[in-house]
Parts: C-alpha cells; sequence; structure tokens
C-alpha cells in the first residue's frame, strides 16, 4: 500500500511505484502505478494528472475501485476484495490545519489502508507519507508545520495501535531529509504568530502603518503579534521584510533556507526488526534493511 497527502505521481509515493529517470515524468509515473504496478492501496492527490492520463476509461481493467471524496472513503468496504484507489486533490493535498471536509486526514487514509491490507495471510508493507510537513519547511511557515506534524502523529499513533494487537509488525517512522532549517529565535515564542502566521500578522501590522504612519512599531508589535520583548536587529531591504523578520526571530525562531538542510534525521522502529536501526546508516541503505527484513532480494523476489 502507498498512502500520502501529496500527488501520487509525487517523488516519495513515485519511488515505490514507479521506474522513471525524473520526478517531473507525472504522468510516466501514474501510468504506471495504476496499470502496471497496482498496490493494493494508492491513495493521495493527483487527480490532474489522472485525467491527462484518460485513466478514468481504463480503470475497469485494473480491478480499483476509486474513492474521491473523505466520506466515500469512510463508506469504502475493506473486507471487499477491491483495491483501493483515492484521489483526494487536483495535486497535492490540502495542509492539515486547512483541510477541507472533502478530504480524509492522513491517519483516516492510514486506518482504511490497515484495514484493507491486514486481511491477507501473508503480510503487508505500507507506506505512509505526510508530505505537507516538506511544504511547509519550503515555504518557512511553521504554523503550517506544526499541524501537519501533529496530523503525523496522530497517524503514527494509528499504526502503534494496530501494531500493539500483534506481535508480526514492524512500524519505523523516519524522514528523508529536512527542509528549511528551523532555528530557534532570540525571543519568546508568541502564540499569536504561531497560530496565525508571520504573513498574517505582518499584514495588519502594515495595515495599521497604512493608516497611520507615524504609528509606533514596537506597540504594534506588543498589540498585533503579542510581542513585548523586542531587541535590535540589522535588516537589509523594505519594511514589510523587516517587520516579517521581527515576528520570525523575536517569535522564537526562524529559517536558514527554504531548501533541504544536510541535518541527520531521527529514524524510530518498534516491533520485530527494530534492532536493525539502531545505528547512524545513510537514508537509502534503509531501503535494503527492510528488503532483508522482507526476506526479499533488490527485485523484490523471494
Amino acid at each position: 500500500g502507498v498512502v500520502t497527502n501529496d500527488a501520487l505521481h509525487g517523488a516519495t509515493p513515485g519511488a515505490y511505484v514507479a521506474n522513471a529517470i525524473s520526478r517531473d515524468d507525472k504522468e510516466d509515473i501514474l501510468e504506471q502505478a495504476i496499470f502496471e504496478t497496482q498496490p493494493d492501496v494508492l491513495v493521495g492527490g493527483g487527480q490532474s494528472v489522472y485525467n491527462q492520463i484518460k485513466a478514468a476509461e481504463r480503470l475497469p481493467e485494473t480491478g480499483y475501485r476509486l474513492v474521491q471524496t473523505a466520506d466515500q472513503l469512510r463508506e469504502w468496504d475493506a473486507s471487499s476484495g477491491e483495491k483501493l484507489l483515492g484521489l483526494f486533490a487536483s495535486g497535492a493535498m490540502a495542509y492539515a490545519v486547512e483541510r477541507p471536509a472533502t478530504e480524509p486526514s492522513v491517519a483516516e487514509m492510514l486506518q482504511v489502508a490497515l484495514d484493507a491490507l491486514s486481511g491477507g495471510e501473508n503480510g503487508f508493507f505500507l507506506m505512509l507519507e505526510n508530505d505537507r510537513i516538506d511544504g511547509a519547511g519550503h515555504a518557512n511557515d511553521l504554523r503550517r508545520s506544526v499541524y501537519d506534524t501533529l496530523a503525523f502523529d496522530e497517524a503514527v499513533a494509528v499504526a502503534l495501535a494496530f501494531a500493539a494487537e500483534r506481535d508480526d509488525t514492524l512500524v519505523i517512522v523516519t524522514a528523508d531529509h529536512e527542509t528549511g532549517g528551523l532555528t530557534p529565535g532570540r525571543g519568546v515564542p508568541s502564540m499569536v504568530v504561531l497560530r496565525e502566521g508571520p504573513e498574517a500578522v505582518r499584514l495588519r501590522i502594515m495595515d495599521a502603518f497604512s493608516q497611520d504612519p507615524e504609528a509606533d512599531l514596537v506597540a504594534l508589535l506588543t498589540q498585533e503579534a503579542g510581542i513585548e520583548d523586542v531587541e535590535p536587529m540589522v535588516f537589509q531591504g523594505n519594511l514589510a521584510g523587516f517587520i516579517e523578520a521581527l515576528l520570525t526571530q523575536q517569535a522564537g525562531y526562524f529559517y536558514t533556507t527554504t531548501g533541504h538542510t544536510d541535518v541527520p534525521v531521527p529514524v524510530f522502529a518498534q516491533g520485530p526488526g527494530a534492532e536493525h536501526f539502531l545505528e547512524v546508516e545513510h537514508i537509502t541503505d534503509m531501503a535494503q534493511t527492510v528488503i532483508e527484513i522482507l526476506g526479499l532480494n533488490r527485485e523484490g523476489d523471494h
């Protein structure tokens, strides 16, 4: 099974279901996923590329049942024996804090996948990804990052609860990289900025300045952002950028990049085989470790 809140042709899910030259080969990746690899559970976003490859008219030959809303997913009969294809957004699904009622949470998608896959006699492999944490890191958006990390935590709880009722399930939690270089700031964290995001607070402060150009910036930071202890800083740029820099650094955090970093990521493992993940290793070596635990070779044969 492959579960993600990214588009199904995204880099991480794509690595499990297709063989392509580039992650940008979206049509090829989704074509392979649905019509060649055909995992028993395949849920996420990517409706627009699904339409581009005209998959709907060929879907009956695959044995997939297509669901496109959270309600349809909840109503799906996991004991039906059908393969499940879920497409809940045109591209990537929404951030957790903005998730519409039509989209399921990652925890809901995981629970349905577990229900569907656990009925077999030969075990299963399931990959769950919360891609929106990475998206929030690229955008330097701590508010969205926090909410999606909490959403991922709920999904991990579902996996651990499932494993706790059995003695044959290994749960591994990790990441492929860190994004954004999140770093503690100089001030006390502002709950206003964390809840609303620096951009929204900045817009309010800029609006106040437009109404009163003589307004006191420190007073506005206290009033609109809950920041009382403002330290001086050097900044090259316009007023809007200066205010946002103040909000992020004085609110208790700032980012060092909008890209990926080389910060080592943690690996958590629980269940039979967890002892194989005690040492520091290259992220790509983990794949071989899992292949060996499953008793497979690199070609996927026993």
